[in-house]
């Protein structure tokens, strides 16, 4: 499920939860770091996923604090301007070959 969140309604009209990944908007994690709504919106969702056995992924981390924030919160995945920029596949995997990667 994608930008949970914008239809959150829907959600509450299933009979029966047929995800395996729920990827939260970012409209509620940009700016978490600071804003207690935001992160009690988010822990919400993430007691869902964690009921129904998703995963989550937090969309529109652009800042360290936020990053931090969404490790703190239980998000299983981040994505955002925080780790680049959208590009497509060969554009990618070019830039992917181009640098080591780096785990930690």
């Amino acid at each position: 499920m994608d930008d949970l969140g914008t239809d959150w309604p829907l959600l509450t009209e299933l009979k029966s939860f047929p995800f395996v990944e729920i990827k939260v908007d970012r409209e509620f994690v940009t700016g978490s770091a600071d804003n207690r709504l935001k992160q009690t919106v988010c822990r919400r969702i993430l007691e869902l996923a964690d009921r129904h056995g998703a995963r989550t992924v937090a969309k529109g981390v652009e800042t360290r604090s936020d990053l931090v924030a969404i490790h703190e919160m239980g998000f299983d995945l981040a994505q955002g301007y925080l780790f680049g920029k959208p590009a497509n596949a060969k554009k990618f995997a070019r830039a992917s070959l181009a640098r080591p990667t780096v785990l930690a």
